[in-house]
């Protein structure tokens, strides 16, 4: 079968997803009605939250800065060096439901809690008692 292209450079084209071209829609409409502002304040609260209690845990080191014009949504720390962050990571999504980020290990031995517009304190305090419970 033979088909034509399109002066494309020898490059196929193809068509968009759909569903993203939707979902970007809705996204912008969302933030429309919603504001960054009211959505920079929402994530910034919530990482006050996780960094606050992120300071309760004495086997954890924040490396985030504290609350200010440095401070971003999200809460980086550092484990203790004889735990493996992947695995604590891991053992913190399959047994609590709770999703972080590694930080990459050429940094340091660490996670990372980021907060966004459909989190909650809630949220965050269950991602806490999970980091609570499986680094000690």
């Amino acid at each position: 079968m033979h088909t034509r292209r399109a002066a494309t450079n020898g490059c196929a084209v193809g068509v968009g997803s759909i569903p993203l071209v939707a979902g970007l829609g809705a996204a912008i409409e969302a933030m429309t009605a919603t504001s960054m502002a009211a959505v920079e304040r929402h994530n910034l609260a919530l990482r006050a939250r996780a960094y606050e209690g992120l300071g309760k845990l004495p086997r954890v080191r924040i490396l985030s800065p504290p609350a200010g014009p440095h401070a971003t949504a999200m809460a980086a720390f550092e484990i203790p060096a004889g735990l493996d962050s992947v695995a604590v990571r891991l053992a913190i999504a399959r047994r609590h439901g709770v999703i972080l980020k590694t930080v990459e290990k050429r940094w340091f031995n660490g996670l990372r809690i980021s907060t966004h517009i459909f989190n909650t304190e809630a949220d965050v305090d269950r991602a806490l008692a999970a980091i609570a419970e499986e680094v000690g």
